[in-house]
Formats: C-alpha cells, sequence, structure tokens
C-alpha cells in the first residue's frame, strides 16, 4: 500500500511541475501557499496567512483586500505565462467569504500577450458564510467573454500571459470593481476535460490534496 501510494505521488509531482512558475499553464496545483509567501499574487492587498486554509492548522491561504484608496478588488499573477496547455479547460479555486462581509461575484480574467483581457461570462458568487467552498472557473471559448482588445482566443491560448481573479458584478466588464473588506483564496489549480485520461490526472491531484488535509486533522 505504501509503494502505490509513493508511485501517486511521483506522478503527482510530474503532472503538479509541468506547471510551475513561468511555464506554460499546464495541469496541477498553481498556488497552495504553503511555503508562506504569495506565491506571485499581486495586484491587491495580499498576504499569506497560517492556519486558515480549508485544511485548518497547517495550511496557509492568501488573503485579498483593495489594493489601495478606489482600487478595485483582484489580485493577478504573471507566472503561467506561455501556452495554456490543450488539457486544461478549468482553474479550480478554494475561496472563503468572511462571515456578514456580503456576497461577491468573482470573475477568472486570462491576459495574453497583446493585452486582451477575456473574463468569465457567468461570476461566481461567493457566499459571506465563513466557510470554504470549491470554484471551478471554465477557461473553454464559450464561457468567455471578450472584454479588451480584438485578438482571436487561439492568441489568448497561444500568447497567455496572466491570470486574475476579480471582483465584477453585473455583466462582464474590462476593470471589476471596489469591494469592501476581505476574500481568502486557497489550492488554485488547472483541471482537466472529464475524459478518463484527464479524470485520472485529477485524481492525483485530489489524492495528493486529500492526504495533506488528513494529515494536518490528525494534528
Amino acid at each position: 500500500m505504501q509503494s502505490k501510494f509513493l508511485w501517486v505521488v511521483v506522478l503527482c509531482f510530474v503532472v503538479f511541475s509541468s506547471g510551475q512558475a513561468y511555464a506554460d499553464l499546464a495541469l496541477g496545483v498553481l498556488s497552495d501557499f504553503q511555503d508562506g509567501t504569495d506565491q506571485g499574487w499581486a495586484g491587491g492587498t495580499v498576504v499569506n496567512v497560517a492556519d486558515a486554509g480549508p485544511a485548518g492548522i497547517g495550511d496557509h491561504s492568501l488573503q485579498l483586500s483593495n489594493g489601495g484608496t478606489g482600487g478595485n478588488f483582484a489580485m493577478f499573477n504573471p507566472q503561467f505565462s506561455g501556452v495554456i496547455n490543450a488539457n486544461v479547460t478549468a482553474i479550480s479555486c478554494d475561496i472563503m467569504r468572511p462571515t456578514g462581509s456580503g456576497a461577491a461575484d468573482i470573475r477568472l480574467v486570462l491576459f495574453d500577450l497583446d493585452g486582451d483581457r477575456w473574463t468569465s461570462f457567468v461570476a461566481a458568487n461567493v457566499i459571506d458564510d465563513g466557510s470554504w467552498k470549491n470554484y471551478v472557473f471554465s477557461i473553454a471559448e464559450v464561457d468567455l467573454s471578450h472584454v479588451v482588445g480584438t485578438g482571436s482566443y487561439s492568441a489568448l491560448v497561444n500568447n497567455f500571459s496572466s491570470m486574475m481573479f476579480r471582483y465584477d458584478p453585473g455583466a462582464p466588464s474590462a476593470g471589476g470593481s471596489p469591494l469592501a473588506g476581505t476574500m481568502s483564496f486557497d489550492n488554485i489549480t488547472a483541471i482537466p476535460e472529464p475524459s478518463a485520461g484527464g479524470l485520472i490526472q485529477l485524481g492525483l491531484v485530489l489524492a495528493l490534496r486529500f492526504r495533506r488535509r488528513s494529515r494536518h486533522s490528525d494534528r
């Protein structure tokens, strides 16, 4: 049993390492904040908070607030620039909005090297109940709105430059809006289409996350 798990870890490492800093956007965990840093996320006020992630004690997460007076509520990361791997069809993220802060519509924004912006057509409504929930943001062309530029979706895929999470209520916009209070993010992960091979790879990603959470809960 132990040897089987070691093989799972090895395979997960291959998946994870392919999507790390300043490389193509590939399958695997992009940011889990376990190293105590912001892992390249910026734009608003971001703080790495220990023992505040979905797994509780020992699990780090990133807390976001507005980027200064009048600043929009958003955080971006350019370290995944390159080509979007064909197997990546969505970005998964655990998000928590503190109780009583007000629900908030969050969209994923993708940028290409020419400055074009594509954003989620339908926003994820993050409920303010103080509990962690997983949200999935499709990056399929049909699920995105082209809010800046005239370039093609193919140009975005082949000249991807950065991604952003942004508060953007109502219809998709080019700039987003300010938002009072904070929101926390964790386990930002590039996930595959629901094919047989994709499900196997996703299972490996989730297996390692589950084992890490189980170890934390036993402490």
